[in-house]
């Protein structure tokens, strides 16, 4: 199949478009749909592992806080208790 364009001057040029299979469009086109939705698929869950990570340090946080307010408790009763004795 050829085809012509019409250049400066009044020229004509011919070329044949490169031929390609038709798998070869298919597989460029689902690499040009699949290529971004991966990317941004793989973005997406970066982001959430590093949401669940941060969750997960701050109820550590939170429990560690817990537990030695508990333990401070504890230690005041006993040293109010040994006083009193």
């Amino acid at each position: 199949m050829r085809s012509a364009v019409h250049g400066m001057g009044g020229r004509t040029f011919h070329f044949k478009p490169a031929s390609m299979k038709i798998r070869t469009y298919l597989f460029l086109m689902a690499l040009a749909i699949l290529g971004p939705v991966i990317v941004f698929s793989a973005i997406a869950l970066g982001m959430l592992r590093e949401s669940g990570r941060d969750a997960a340090l701050r109820s550590l946080h939170e429990t560690a806080r817990a537990t030695a307010l508990i333990v401070d408790r504890e230690l005041i009763g006993a040293e109010a208790t040994l006083r009193i004795q």
